[in-house]
């Protein structure tokens, strides 16, 4: 179906495009395979303790077709919803990618979401299948959903990212080690992409009452994520960090927005401070975006003196309100360049 009315006139802008991540993703897979997509970094037990895998384009894409085959090999067809509960792990961006591929409707759920709270979110999508962590933050998320399965009819697969139990997918050996791509028609080339069609369900906090599903499609996630890439003159060079869950809308759109641009992606899964700044330091960021808590953190962790960042050339704060102290206070203790709204 032609666009028409409004549709036509974002198209016309720029604002909607015709195409979707999967596209942006294929595009790199071949102009720049070689080039890191991913930096992700896992905390240890010190302060500043990580470990980290650099991933590139090509490789990114093999995962993405991989996970994809896997999902079909699960019964996911076109429209069907996906749902996830995952740290910022590169197997979580990958296994997004995935669903987008196949035209499934993600359902991302935060890691801080408790029982009570999922259980309404996956019965209220219909969620086919539920991918998770076995245990995360001290709390077991594999034996939560164990619990609740039975009373999820429309839950037809459980796979979880660590130690598996009975009934349950692991995802490893499932969707990492198996060549599903080789079995199933899942190849970033032959996507069919709709960027209209409902692409994402992010739910509300609940602040205000229930929390509420709103539906997303790639093109109303584009018009925010091309929106920041102009402004912020973000390109194939940046590599850029947000601290925010990639199960958030926010973390979501931060983590489409390097993929928009052929650029790299920087993931931290447990923050503070001390590991942002280390994480800034060791990936050479040159784009940082994060909520104002999180910028205050780095502050102090370098005891508001100026800290030896010399790929960082922006720090964009947003997602509430910015206090304005904190716009002055960033370039002063750091020399960073900050923009207030940047998320």
């Amino acid at each position: 179906m032609r666009p028409g009315g409004a549709a036509l006139e974002y198209r016309n802008s720029g604002i909607w495009r015709d195409s979707t991540p999967v596209g942006d993703l294929r595009r790199w897979c071949r102009e720049t395979p070689d080039a890191v997509a991913v930096k992700a970094c896992r905390a240890g037990v010190g302060p500043t303790e990580m470990s980290s895998v650099e991933i590139g384009y090509a490789e990114y894409g093999r995962h993405v077709e991989r996970f994809a085959g896997a999902l079909y090999e699960l019964g996911v067809r076109p429209g069907q919803v996906v749902s996830c509960q995952l740290p910022n792990w590169w197997q979580a961006g990958a296994l997004l990618l995935a669903a987008m591929r196949l035209q499934a409707v993600l359902a991302p759920v935060m890691t801080t979401i408790r029982p009570r709270e999922l259980e309404r979110v996956l019965a209220r999508v219909g969620a086919s299948v539920f991918v998770t962590v076995d245990e995360w933050a001290g709390f077991d998320h594999a034996a939560a959903l164990r619990e609740m399965a039975p009373r999820l009819p429309q839950l037809r697969h459980r796979v979880v990212l660590g130690k598996a139990d009975d009934g349950e997918i692991e995802f490893g050996s499932f969707f990492e080690d198996t060549p599903w791509e080789q079995r199933h028609p899942v190849a970033l080339d032959d996507a069919v992409e709709d960027p209209d069609r409902v692409a994402a369900i992010f739910f509300t906090s609940g602040t205000s009452g229930e929390p509420k599903g709103a539906l997303h499609t790639h093109n109303t996630l584009y018009a925010t994520v091309s929106a920041i890439a102009e402004e912020n003159h973000i390109g194939p060079r940046d590599v850029l960090f947000t601290p925010h869950s990639a199960m958030h809308i926010l973390g979501h759109l931060l983590a489409l927005l390097p993929l928009s641009t052929g650029a790299c992606s920087v993931l931290l899964d447990s923050w503070s401070g001390e590991r942002g700044a280390a994480v800034l330091a060791r990936t050479g960021s040159t784009v940082l975006i994060a909520a104002p808590f999180f910028v205050e953190d780095l502050i102090t962790a370098g005891s508001g003196q100026p800290q030896d960042l010399p790929a960082l050339r922006m720090v964009g704060c947003g997602a509430t309100t910015v206090p304005r102290p904190l716009v002055a206070e960033v370039p002063r203790c750091s020399g960073w360049r900050c923009r207030a709204g940047g998320a």
